[in-house]
């Protein structure tokens, strides 16, 4: 079941291998626990609140705003995407909040730690990578490849995943079967492909993985707001200006 793994995987490496050997990017750092809106091209790698946990920074990616390379939300920051686009990754950190509502994400979006997720809309062209204690939770969007919920059982670092994925939306199905409502795990199914009209409309047509004691939750769209409001996800939801 898990031999999909053995593609998925490596592909990763080799887009590391690739940003790696590229020039490297200077670093932004918005930690000033203020609210900023990307509106224009920022030419370097974007971290919010890097070793400042607390500070509460608000940044949010709109409209004709393009970070060049990465887009890093750390400690107790927050992060939209409600637009623009992020050329390389998204990878969220510590017990950020991330909202991601419009947009490219150009690779891929990871959670690690206690990070929370929201996805509304907008495409990321890679993988959906909910890693650690993270939540992630997906209304809507589109993803080009793979759900990779948790990490490999033979990463190079000691882990144990307890991350979530959760789908809201209807007619969920994996390799074709009618898959119902409640949490899943890799005992029972580790991978496969899922399929399902999300809360938006968007179509879900992906392989996933699952690994470790990380969880797959799908949601009917009846209860979606009863979930929500019971603070499954709880962003803090800032001033827009």
């Amino acid at each position: 079941m898990k031999k999909q793994a053995i593609y998925s995987r490596p592909i990763s490496c080799i887009i590391v291998l690739l940003f790696l050997s590229a020039p490297t990017f200077a670093v932004i750092d918005y930690n000033d626990g203020g609210n900023h809106y990307i509106t224009t091209t920022l030419s370097d790698w974007v971290r919010v609140d890097y070793g400042l946990p607390g500070v509460g920074t608000f940044l949010d990616l709109q409209t004709n705003g393009l970070i060049t390379s990465s887009l890093s939300p750390y400690g107790n920051s927050e992060v939209h995407v409600s637009g623009g686009t992020v050329g390389v990754w998204l990878d969220a950190r510590d017990n950020s909040d991330v909202l991601i509502s419009s947009g490219l994400i150009t690779f891929s979006v990871r959670a690690y730690d206690n990070c929370q997720m929201l996805i509304t809309g907008g495409t990321i062209n890679q993988y959906l990578e909910p890693w650690g204690n993270s939540s992630v939770t997906v209304s809507g969007g589109t993803f080009g490849l793979t759900l990779l919920i948790g990490q490999e059982d033979n990463v190079p670092w000691p882990v144990h995943d307890t991350s979530t994925l959760t789908l809201i939306g209807s007619n969920f199905a994996i390799d074709g079967n009618p898959l119902a409502p409640g949490t899943y795990n890799a005992s029972d199914f580790s991978s496969g492909n899922i399929t399902g009209t999300l809360q938006n409309g968007d179509p879900l047509a992906n392989d996933f993985e699952i690994w470790d004691s990380a969880s797959l939750i799908i949601v009917p769209e009846p209860v979606t707001l009863l979930l929500l409001s019971i603070g499954t996800f709880a962003l803090r939801k800032r001033r827009t200006n």
